[in-house]
């Protein structure tokens, strides 16, 4: 029998798990990374570039701005955008921010890993 387990959240990511087993024996399992946020291209082609920025977020909560400005850089490329200088300040700015939080986030998840839960409160205080 093949059983499909998940999704769920394996401390930093989405995944799956097909299982295939044999009565009470386990014998095959294939760990499917990414399962959540297959078909996120697909859903992108029927919305517009606006459309398309808080869908872009929703897989990396953690880094929303990481890829959100590769995405946002590409479509002012592609429609011959310059925006101000304030506003790619702006961007730098929220990059940085993005990343101190992710890197906090990073050390909070790794003190849970490691049975350290007061890793967690440190990291977000």
């Amino acid at each position: 029998m093949t059983l499909s387990i998940g999704p769920q959240h394996s401390g930093s990511g989405h995944m799956r798990i097909v299982v295939v087993v044999d009565g009470d024996i386990i014998v095959y399992a294939d760990p499917d990374v990414g399962y959540v946020h297959r078909g996120e291209e697909k859903m992108s082609e029927s919305r517009s570039f606006v459309q398309n920025v808080p869908h872009i977020e929703r897989p990396v909560i953690h880094d929303s701005s990481g890829i959100l400005y590769s995405y946002c850089l590409a479509v002012e490329e592609l429609l011959g955008i310059q925006i101000p200088q304030r506003g790619q300040y702006l961007y730098v700015i929220m990059a940085e921010i993005d990343r101190i939080n992710y890197t906090l986030y990073w050390l909070a998840i790794l003190g849970i890993f490691l049975g350290h839960s007061t890793n967690v409160y440190v990291a977000y205080r």
